[in-house]
């Protein structure tokens, strides 16, 4: 709470992005299982603050159409 939101969005899209590069270039079923498993944990926080961040942008009774919105665009896009 003290640095706010964003060092954690930036810290997990890297971890995220270099662990997609990770699994790319893998050359054994090993490396390939780390690096997904570096992604499931990396990406968790990168999935749920969007989320949480429409919370913050929108009154109580405005919430349900701006989640709605981001689960939209997130499901389609």
């Amino acid at each position: 709470m003290k640095f706010g939101r964003r060092p954690v969005y930036l810290l997990s899209a890297m971890l995220t992005v270099a662990s997609q590069i990770m699994g790319a270039y893998a050359t054994s079923k090993s490396v390939y299982n780390g690096s997904r498993f570096l992604m499931g944990i990396a990406a968790g926080p990168f999935e749920q603050l969007p989320a949480v961040t429409v919370d913050d942008q929108f009154f109580v009774h405005h919430r349900e159409l701006g989640l709605s919105w981001y689960l939209l665009g997130a499901t389609t896009g």
